[in-house]
């Protein structure tokens, strides 16, 4: 029994030890592009920067009591306030009211459909498709790029392939470069 003890907690170990592991490349990221920002624009927005040359000149409220006595600043939060909830209020509302319609059993029901859920439908397929222009060897890009070639006099015997030779690009491979982007 003390062996298997043993074995499960040498196992948990392990398990733990990967867990921390892939969890520290996301806390360092959160850390330094969240907290760091966050910790430099108080430092920028306590100093007497202007923009043109840094002074990081301990100015304190300085600049925010200047900011809220600033009519024009007053004008922006309100009209700030004003088109968010003008925004929320037209999308909720406006939203709520085409799910009800097309929950309904109305006359025209099945047009309302087709022209409201159409092109939510034919998004996915257009992006497939040019997707597969990007990437098909014998159509789309490679076609392109091979008659662009040729007409600027450099004939290819074979397929272009952009995205999977790193003979077109030199030593830079690029395999991996559109699914990133994707």
């Amino acid at each position: 029994e003390s062996k298997d003890k043993y074995i499960k907690m040498k196992r948990l170990r392990k398990e733990r030890t990967i867990v921390i592991l892939t969890i520290i490349p996301s806390v360092v990221a959160v850390g330094v592009f969240v907290y760091g920002f966050i910790a430099w624009s108080i430092r920028v927005a306590l100093s007497d920067w202007i923009g043109i040359r840094p002074d990081y000149t301990f100015a304190g409220l300085k600049n925010f009591i200047s900011l809220f006595k600033s009519a024009r600043f007053l004008i922006d939060i309100y009209n700030n306030i004003f088109f968010t909830i003008l925004f929320l209020t037209i999308c909720v509302g406006g939203g709520l009211f085409l799910a009800i319609l097309l929950d309904q059993f109305i006359k025209g029901e099945g047009i309302f459909r087709t022209v409201y859920l159409f092109p939510l439908a034919i998004s996915p397929v257009v992006t497939a498709v040019v997707w597969k222009w990007i990437f098909s060897p014998k159509v789309g890009v490679n076609v392109l790029l091979t008659n662009l070639l040729s007409k600027i006099g450099i004939e290819r015997t074979v397929e272009f392939g952009w995205y999977t030779s790193t003979a077109s690009f030199g030593p830079f491979n690029i395999a991996l470069i559109p699914i990133i982007i994707a």
